[in-house]
Parts: structure tokens; sequence; C-alpha cells
């Protein structure tokens, strides 16, 4: 059995050369995207590791209200990207494509509506947690 999951918590990142943290467009189709990168503090190598995080369609206009140094959680599974660039040579990567995101308050209220009230999970977390006493194992 295998799984293709990833959780992954850290800060958003400044767009390239200082542009929008969040780059969105829609695709032909007309479903809205969103790209942005997450730095994760790994505490062994005490270094910042970067992750291509992408969305589509209710997860793209969560992670579009995202701003540089939000702290998000965002969890999904990872799609392996292939093609070939302009000097002919075949390129592999891979992007982390976001099936829920978790903003801070701030970001996760639209700004033209009234604050939800106080004790509101944050947008993108779905359900309550279960307590120990609830987990099946």
């Amino acid at each position: 059995m295998s799984m293709n999951i990833f959780v992954l918590q850290g800060t958003v990142c400044k767009g390239y050369d200082d542009s929008e943290p969040v780059k969105t467009g829609e695709t032909k189709k007309g479903t809205l995207w969103a790209n942005c990168r997450l730095s994760v503090y790994d505490f062994f190598t005490k270094e910042n590791a970067y992750f291509d995080i992408g969305a589509f369609g209710k997860m793209a206009e969560i992670l579009q209200r995202a701003n540089a140094k939000d702290e998000i959680t965002v969890s999904g599974r990872i799609v392996i990207e292939k093609w070939t660039g302009r000097d002919g040579q075949k390129r592999i990567t891979h992007k982390y494509m976001a099936e829920k995101i978790s903003l801070p308050r701030s970001a996760a209220v639209n700004p033209d509506q009234h604050q939800p009230p106080a004790g509101t999970p944050d947008e993108g977390i779905q359900g309550p947690i279960a307590e120990d006493d609830d987990l099946p194992f």
C-alpha cells in the first residue's frame, strides 16, 4: 500500500522580485488556480526548506488571500511535473497540490464581511478535531 499525502506548516514567501506572494490565474476552462512558495523551518538541519504549493478552485480562492509572512498549514498530494525546457532538455519537478488550507484568522476572513464569532475555526479546517478518547487506536 502506498500513500501520497503531505502536511506542511510554514511561512508564505514573497514572490520573486518582490512581487505578490500568491500568483493566480485561470485555466483554459475557467478554473481558478493559485501558486505560492512556502518556507518550512527544519529543526534538525536548522535551515529553511522551500516548497511550491499549487491549488485549484475553492482551495485557490482560499490561498489567494494569504499574505507574505503568513503562517499557514497545507495538506494534499504531491504531483510530478515533466516538461521539455527551451534548451531541449527533459525536466522533472514536483509540486505540492493543496487539498486543505488553514490560514491565520486575519487572512481567512474576507475584509468586506463581518468577523466570525469567537471560536469559529479558521477556513480550510474541516470538522472538529477528535479527542484522544474518540480515536480508534
